[in-house]
């Protein structure tokens, strides 16, 4: 299969199986499972498309739901005191 790059095959993104569980996502983000699904749910009213099998597609929720759930104005704060900062 030719392409753009030099003849080689592109990447496969989807898998056969499941790449991540919901509670491989709770664990990972440190929440529960129905937190999962509620994040899982406005995903998807705002048009995003979720599939397990997919890495790209795992990443974007990922990104979505770090940015919109997990870090907000306090985790930040809590992050950056317990950082030990040198003065320059």
């Amino acid at each position: 299969m030719n392409n753009n790059l030099g003849g080689k095959k592109p990447h496969k993104t989807k898998s056969q199986r499941k790449i991540i569980t919901i509670q491989e996502w709770a664990h990972l983000l440190g929440v529960n499972r129905p937190s999962i699904y509620k994040y899982l749910n406005e995903y998807q009213k705002e048009d995003g498309a979720y599939d397990p099998t997919d890495i790209y597609s795992i990443l974007t929720f990922h990104s979505y739901v770090m940015y919109k759930y997990i870090i907000d104005e306090k985790w930040i704060i809590q992050w950056l005191a317990s950082r030990k900062l040198n003065n320059l």
